[in-house]
């Protein structure tokens, strides 16, 4: 399952992938992404993973 939270670190954002099991979703080997480990600029607060919140 895919987590946005857009306003996350003052509107740069941040998406987290978090994994399932037989009885429901765990934060157990979640992974997060945010906007400039992968190279997107936080200039203007680019507010990441505000597209899955749409």
């Amino acid at each position: 399952m895919a987590v946005a939270g857009p306003g996350e670190n003052s509107g740069d954002g941040q998406v987290c992938s978090l994994r399932g099991t037989a009885t429901g979703p765990t934060t157990a080997g979640a992974v997060s992404f945010r906007p400039a480990p992968i190279g997107v600029s936080t200039t203007g607060s680019p507010r990441y993973g505000s597209i899955l919140n749409s």
